[in-house]
């Protein structure tokens, strides 16, 4: 059985989508994870991208793939990602990048924006690292046109004269992310857990956004409207 590890701060239940769409067509046994603890059973472990908060953690899990006793381990890796330089001096492991830059690794998908582009592009990095052909893994990509909480597109009445979406995004990056996926004009309905990123999602929201809902919780969120 084949074991893939997901670790990142971002998009690792999306690769994980993808990579079971790819593994369940191409017929292979597999067990995916997200990994927050060194795994020393994985034949690979991706890494989608790293937060400074996350780097000894995630450092910690690609160091255990280098100890495993796996015949082949493979370590995928984000080129864009400014945080991977610790990543590139791990011996004992095969790495394999995924990037926007490259074109020839675009892969058409129902998901919109780059974010969900890099996470079609990882999936497919591994799952070709492990055998599976570019034209399953594409099948694949294909067949996956709703994650729910990602870009998901709710459907609304008929009348209404534009499009709702519903997307999980709760750290500036995520959704600045979303946001400039959408083209048009915008209306945004912002929540966050954290108060200390509140502000930051306020600030984001009114850059990008014609209107922005709030409930009477979320002052904070209100404090970085400018």
């Amino acid at each position: 059985m084949t074991l893939v590890g997901v670790a990142g701060a971002k998009g690792k239940s999306t690769v994980i989508k993808f990579l079971s769409q790819i593994f369940t067509e191409a017929k292979c046994p597999y067990l995916l994870t997200e990994v927050r603890l060194p795994t020393p059973a994985l034949n690979a472990l991706i890494i989608t991208n790293v937060s400074p908060e996350e780097t000894e953690m995630i450092l910690a899990c690609a160091n255990a793939l280098a100890r495993s006793n796996k015949p082949r381990k493979v370590l995928i890796l984000n080129k864009g990602d400014k945080a991977i330089a610790p990543f590139l001096r791990i011996e004992g492991v095969e790495k394999l990048f995924f990037s926007l830059e490259d074109p020839e690794a675009y892969i058409p998908t129902a998901l919109m924006g780059a974010h969900n582009q890099a996470n079609v592009q990882a999936a497919a990095v591994c799952a070709e690292a492990l055998g599976i052909s570019r034209q399953i893994v594409a099948r694949a990509i294909a067949n996956v046109t709703l994650i729910h909480g990602h870009m998901e597109r709710v459907a609304g009445p008929p009348e209404i004269p534009f499009a709702i979406y519903l997307d999980d995004a709760n750290t500036p990056d995520s959704l600045e992310k979303v946001l400039t996926s959408l083209l048009g004009s915008k209306v945004c309905v912002v929540s966050g857990e954290k108060l200390w990123v509140q502000p930051l999602l306020g600030s984001i929201a009114g850059t990008h956004c014609r209107a922005i809902i709030l409930t009477e919780s979320e002052k904070e969120i209100a404090r970085g409207i400018s």
